[in-house]
């Protein structure tokens, strides 16, 4: 069985992107990792599409779709995973954690609220 865990790199984000710049690859079988750059991408698409385990970080999200679009007829014969995912259903909890920790440890007291404001400043979205 093939397990890959592979993450890629593109010139924007899902709406806006028209090329994958590389794809980095580890098989967890044999231990070892390539990367693909601009010159021989659809390798590393069709290495891909036939590994029996796919692994990407925010891959149903993102990883997954990017590749769809600009390689329409890609059809992966493995099981998808996205480690994102899985991690948010595993630790569905951790902000929470996080918070009770940090309050617990270094004695303060942070609004969750006040950490999220810089973060969604930077994206221009609107702040109530």
């Amino acid at each position: 069985m093939s397990s890959l865990i592979f993450d890629i790199e593109t010139n924007g984000l899902l709406e806006t992107l028209t090329k994958i710049h590389c794809i980095s690859v580890y098989d967890k079988q044999k231990h070892t990792a390539l990367s693909f750059h601009p010159n021989n991408i659809c390798e590393a698409i069709l290495i891909l599409e036939e590994a029996d385990e796919l692994i990407a970080h925010n891959g149903f999200w993102f990883d997954y779709l990017a590749i769809k679009k600009l390689y329409p007829k890609w059809k992966p014969k493995g099981l998808l995973r996205d480690s994102l995912a899985e991690s948010r259903l595993i630790y569905s909890n951790l902000k929470n954690l996080d918070f009770e920790r940090a309050s617990e440890e270094e004695g303060i007291c942070v609004a969750q609220e006040a950490l999220w404001v810089p973060f969604l400043k930077s994206l221009g979205l609107p702040l109530r």
